[in-house]
């Protein structure tokens, strides 16, 4: 199933590659947006949560990114691009949430991001 993902090089994937992250980075990328996508459905068909509290949180995570993004932009001026799109990808995902006061697992919220990459809400690069 990793292998798969990997190989047919979805979007999140591409925006991991423009960034030149690590072939272990691309392997735990695959692994949290396939978990999220997974406890996310099985959170919303068991009722542990409503779709509406999965796109707050979404909305929370949006929020963060571009924060975060306009920080680097203007503090890490002399990063090229790539690498202040890796800074804020790993700010990203380590980023910690609360869903109903539980803390999820970290690559839960890792792996939302890559959803949200998917979706095109956000990204590791400018383009």
């Amino acid at each position: 199933m990793i292998k798969g993902e990997v190989n047919i090089q979805p979007v999140y994937l591409q925006h991991l590659n423009y960034i030149s992250v690590d072939e272990d980075n691309v392997i735990e990328a695959v692994t949290d947006y396939l978990r999220a996508k997974v406890n996310r459905n099985q959170w919303i068909e068991n009722e542990i949560i409503e779709e509406e509290v999965a796109v707050d949180l979404e909305n929370r995570l949006t929020k963060f990114w571009l924060t975060r993004q306009k920080a680097i932009n203007l503090t890490e001026k002399n990063l090229d691009k790539p690498d202040r799109g890796k800074l804020l990808y790993c700010e990203c995902k380590i980023r910690n949430e609360v869903i109903r006061d539980i803390v999820p697992h970290v690559g839960t919220i890792a792996g939302t991001y890559h959803a949200l990459v998917v979706a095109k809400s956000l990204g590791w690069h400018p383009r």
